[in-house]
């Protein structure tokens, strides 16, 4: 006889939660990721446009020239704080759904405990039944001896 489990839609629910939670971490993470990445390449284009600037102090140079690239330096580290605000951003968004993540994974452990536990209350009562019906025909058959 086959156990079927009367709840069982409701653990099928909290493994697909469970499923998408990790599913909105992996995408999460990926973004963080991505703005990390961002960030790293502003710095390297301030770095870039830095070295720029000191080569040029030695070279014959406008100052127009070199007050557009330090006005340039002055726009890529307001993009860069900018990013910054973007990562944390990123990070607590992050944060949240490792959190739902943990809610999921506990959930579906609570229900995958309670129709263990069903499971098996369901066994031993199969084996009190099946125990039952072997003492009721051993009663007969010493009844039917005598």
């Amino acid at each position: 006889m086959m156990y079927r489990y009367p709840l069982q839609k409701i653990v099928d629910l909290k493994g697909n939660e469970k499923k998408q939670a990790e599913w909105l971490l992996a995408d999460a993470m990926g973004h963080l990721r991505s703005e990390e990445l961002g960030l790293q390449g502003i710095l390297e284009e301030k770095q870039r446009v830095q070295e720029a600037i000191e080569q040029s102090a030695s070279a014959a140079v406008s100052i127009q020239s070199l007050q557009q690239l330090q006005d340039y330096v002055a726009h890529l580290e307001r993009l860069a704080e900018e990013q910054v605000v973007q990562i944390n951003k990123a990070q607590q968004q992050v944060e949240h759904n490792q959190d739902h993540l943990k809610g999921c994974v506990l959930d579906e452990k609570v229900w995958d405990t309670s129709k263990e536990k069903a499971y098996r209350h369901h066994v031993r009562h199969l084996a009190r039944q099946e125990q039952n019906e072997l003492d009721e025909i051993a009663v007969m058959r010493f009844a039917g001896s005598n």
